[in-house]
């Protein structure tokens, strides 16, 4: 081995050791906060970048707050409620519908759903439908006709029925439905259920495109959290920077609990990088067991563990392998992270 290669070694082994130390006695009481999911409504295990019920606000975003007081969760974006019909850390997705449309196409008021678009967007797999109110009667040549696009209105304000029409896709160039009816409303659906009405039109179908919602994508300083995440650390939010926060066992840092996971690595090429971390990885795991090799049973921390479950993350970790193993890992992830 080139001997240029020995100081770079002995650097990184002072590194890893002060990684390697355990939680601190009196860890952060808002990493201990931050570290519990809660339930809200009938959907358990939630974490960052939710907050609510008994979870604090600084473990969550502000924008992000669910209402748990009844079974299914609700989130509030610009002023309009939806339920929240499933939460996917994995892709960073829910499953949403308005909740004044959830088990009727006829809600007391005629609003367009808003979308607050710095946090989030639709998935590719959601279309709208249109519908609109109070129209006047029209002939539609078949194979479509008015009555099969049809629908009626009767808990109305005003106490009278009004009739409406419903269509999968913009047809203001054949049918111009806005110069007939009084208002009309876009509401998101997932694109499947408004492909089988399309080719199956009847009102039950609709409310059942409409009940089963939408899919949004959400942007909360993603790509930090997962970084805090991987450094051992639990997700939160800075109301004094108004910005992303990483809580850690010693305390709040603005990214990550170890400065090495967001420094970019630039002291060796990538094949002398990659011998020194193959030979750092056998000293390592010499060193975790009087008899030269790591304790058949030792795995990660389980906090570690619990966080890369909670952002939907599972690599595949080795057993038999101590705490050697998870700072030395970590090495590695700053590097790929800043490759």
């Amino acid at each position: 081995m080139s001997s240029s290669i020995i100081p770079a070694l002995l650097f990184f082994s002072i590194i890893i050791t002060s990684l390697a130390d355990e939680s601190p006695i009196g860890a952060d009481y808002r990493y201990s906060n931050c570290s519990q999911t809660f339930q809200c409504g009938n959907i358990a295990n939630i974490g960052y970048p939710f907050w609510g019920q008994n979870r604090p606000e600084y473990c969550g975003h502000p924008k992000f707050l669910l209402n748990c007081s009844g079974q299914t969760p609700e989130i509030n974006i610009l002023s309009q409620q939806f339920r929240v019909m499933g939460i996917n850390n994995m892709t960073y997705t829910l499953n949403l519908t308005r909740s004044d449309y959830w088990g009727t196409y006829c809600p007391n008021d005629y609003e367009n759903t808003t979308m607050d678009y710095d946090f989030f967007n639709y998935t590719q797999n959601t279309q709208n439908i249109f519908l609109y109110y109070d129209c006047q009667p029209v002939y539609i040549s078949p194979p479509i006709t008015s009555q099969s696009i049809e629908f009626i209105c009767d808990n109305t304000t005003n106490g009278n029925s009004i009739t409406g029409y419903y269509v999968t896709r913009n047809l203001t160039s054949v049918l111009n439905l806005s110069a007939i009816c009084a208002t009309n409303v876009i509401v998101p659906v997932y694109q499947g259920n408004a492909q089988y009405l399309e080719s199956n039109l009847s009102t039950s179908n609709l409310l059942g495109a409409i009940d089963g919602g939408f899919g949004l994508k959400w942007n909360a300083s993603n790509s930090e959290c997962e970084n805090c995440v991987w450094s051992g650390g639990q997700c939160g939010f800075n109301k004094s920077t108004n910005g992303f926060i990483c809580f850690c066992e010693n305390g709040a840092h603005p990214s990550t609990c170890h400065p090495l996971i967001t420094a970019r690595v630039k002291t060796f090429d990538d094949d002398r990088l990659s011998a020194s971390s193959c030979y750092l990885f056998f000293i390592l795991a010499r060193m975790n067991s009087g008899s030269g090799w790591a304790e058949p049973n030792k795995r990660m921390p389980s906090q570690v563990e619990s966080n890369l479950g909670l952002m939907g993350l599972n690599p595949a970790r080795p057993r038999g392998l101590g705490s050697g193993y998870r700072t030395f890992s970590i090495i590695l992830i700053a590097i790929a992270i800043n490759k």
